[in-house]
């Protein structure tokens, strides 16, 4: 999802601006727009150059590292068809150098090496919107892996508020339908649809590749974490993953972290450690000396594999963790708020798998009386409710689609 867009219940009426901050919304818009539109239109004398087949372009959305859903299709990709030429193309190609010590060609985003590369590809495969800057060519295929299997907040341009029509263009311009768009649950591919008004043929239901390591030993997963931050063998871990908020500033919503880590100890044993992973827009983190900063670790399926219990708020890494069984809960102290002023929820917080805690108090409480049969029961509702597709398969699935995609 583009930034410049913002998903908002369309109940919110567009705030006041002074004649200077509409002059310079609307300049922003169209440098945005235009300039997007000649990198695409410069691309039209390139078109002498040859599509090679097996090659294929990843664009990982305004991410560092090496992760998502694009990481494990990458791989099932890779070890199915070595003969595959993989670009990933990347504002932080620095973060990834390491992939070219195992042929994974790595190029900045908007440099000339990324548009040959994207210009030559046969297929293009995408975890969000497209950049504007890309051009598609005839015979090319596109196939969108998104970045969450089950969308608790509305996405798609019926659900935002463009603050000038430039914005709605260019939003236009980069979320196109593709020719695959690989789907975690029905929930998800029957919400895209109605919001972004694609065919409901594109939607292939094969789960999230990400996901796949939750259905086989995460054993090795829990001795690299605890390494990597330091922690002793036998401490717990609880993950602290809140979705990011429109000012895209850190919030901690006075989350008592010693509380809630008493609170575990007292309920399941053990020692507990806190890991605190923000999200990618945030730009920076602050985590206190009561937690430890996991925003860093590039894979967060690796994390999620690794914890002992959940603690999000409006995140889809809610659904991911599901697939585990193990404990999670909900803080959003700003439920309210966030509904009517941050983002339309496309399923209500009545149904989620887990009870929302809208305070340090009621958090406690629930951790404290956690049920785990009962915990158990809400998840596979939840699960079968909004059709989950997960079952650990889902990266062998897309590299098939890939695949073909490749060699069509």
């Amino acid at each position: 999802m583009t930034p410049s867009a913002k998903l908002l219940p369309a109940s919110i009426p567009q705030r006041e601006k002074t004649l200077t901050a509409r002059v310079q919304l609307a300049v922003k818009a169209y440098v945005r727009l235009w300039g997007a539109r000649c990198l695409r239109f410069g691309q039209c004398f390139f078109f002498f150059l040859p599509i090679q087949r097996n090659k294929l372009a990843v664009y990982l959305h305004a991410r560092r590292g090496y992760g998502c859903n694009l990481k494990y299709i990458v791989e099932a990709v890779l070890h199915s068809n070595p003969a595959a030429k993989v670009v990933w193309i990347t504002p932080f190609p620095d973060a990834v150098a390491a992939l070219c010590a195992r042929g994974i060609r790595v190029v900045k985003l908007n440099t000339l090496p990324h548009w040959w590369h994207q210009f030559t590809s046969k297929a293009i495969l995408i975890s969000d919107a497209l950049p504007a800057s890309v051009r598609l060519r005839r015979g090319q295929i596109v196939m969108n892996a998104w970045h969450g299997g089950m969308n608790y907040k509305h996405i798609g341009p019926k659900y935002c508020r463009f603050d000038h029509p430039a914005q709605a263009k260019n939003f236009a311009a980069v979320n196109v339908q593709p020719h695959h768009y690989f789907s975690g649950s029905r929930f998800f591919t029957e919400d895209v649809c109605a919001s972004f008004g694609f065919d409901p043929g594109v939607f292939r239901p094969i789960g999230m590749a990400r996901n796949d390591l939750f259905f086989a030993d995460m054993r090795p997963f829990r001795e690299v974490i605890r390494k990597h931050f330091g922690l002793k063998t036998d401490d717990k871990i609880a993950l602290y993953a809140p979705t990011f908020r429109e000012d895209k500033c850190e919030h901690f919503f006075d989350l008592d972290v010693k509380r809630f880590l008493k609170a575990l100890n007292i309920r399941f044993g053990g020692h507990w450690k806190l890991l605190y992973r923000n999200h990618y827009f945030v730009p920076s983190s602050g985590a206190s000396s009561d937690m430890i900063d996991a925003s860093s670790y590039e894979d967060m399926s690796e994390l999620l594999a690794a914890t002992d219990a959940l603690l999000t708020d409006y995140s889809s890494c809610l659904w991911d963790f599901a697939l585990t069984g193990r404990p999670s809960f909900i803080y959003a102290t700003d439920l309210e708020h966030y509904q009517q002023d941050e983002r339309a929820f496309a399923l209500p917080p009545e149904q989620w798998p887990c009870p929302v805690c809208s305070s340090n108090e009621t958090l406690e409480q629930h951790v404290l009386t956690f049920d785990p049969d009962l915990h158990r029961k809400r998840l596979e509702t939840h699960l079968s409710a909004c059709g989950s597709y997960d079952d650990g398969h889902a990266a062998a699935r897309a590299a098939t689609i890939v695949n073909a995609a490749l060699t069509s």
